[in-house]
């Protein structure tokens, strides 16, 4: 709304349960959409307490922003343009969160109704760091006795660990 200029009412969530009228083909409007969540492959395992383990990750998240009207494209390059000021990502950056980058604009235009509404789709990939909480003990201490077998000779040993 802040980089575009459209009012609240015309940017407006996809996919609801129970959505909104569609606002008519002359109208600019914008429907956005989270629909992708990816995490790194290795988070980073850090012991907090003797009781309480923290999982820390990196999410990326795409945000699409599917532009609709006859100004569509020049709403779609607005926000593509406008996202990387850095008082717009401000907000973002508050929230934890970082701009990774911007994907190609798509035209793709959508029937309804025996009309073509212009339609162009532009996603946004956005980062977080995400931390979990799990209460897993620590191993304190240790005792015990080890046993190896070098083909010779078997040996044992006595450990403990403070």
């Amino acid at each position: 709304v802040g980089i575009t200029g459209f009012e609240n009412n015309l940017v407006i969530p996809s996919w609801q349960r129970n959505p909104p009228p569609i606002p008519s083909i002359e109208v600019d409007w914008c429907a956005f959409s989270f629909t992708r969540q990816s995490a790194d492959n290795e988070p980073a395992q850090v012991q907090i307490s003797d009781s309480l383990c923290e999982m820390r990750t990196n999410e990326s998240i795409n945000l699409i922003c599917t532009f609709y009207g006859d100004n569509a494209q020049s709403f779609a390059t607005a926000l593509r343009d406008g996202i990387y000021m850095s008082q717009n990502r401000e907000p973002m950056l508050l929230a934890g969160m970082g701009l990774v980058g911007v994907e190609d604009i798509q035209h793709l235009p959508e029937l309804k109704n025996d009309r073509y509404y212009q339609r162009y789709d532009l996603t946004i990939i956005i980062r977080r760091e995400m931390r979990r909480q799990f209460p897993i003990l620590s191993l304190i201490n240790s005792q015990g006795t080890i046993y190896a077998d070098n083909g010779s000779a078997v040996i044992e040993q006595e450990f403990t660990t403070l």
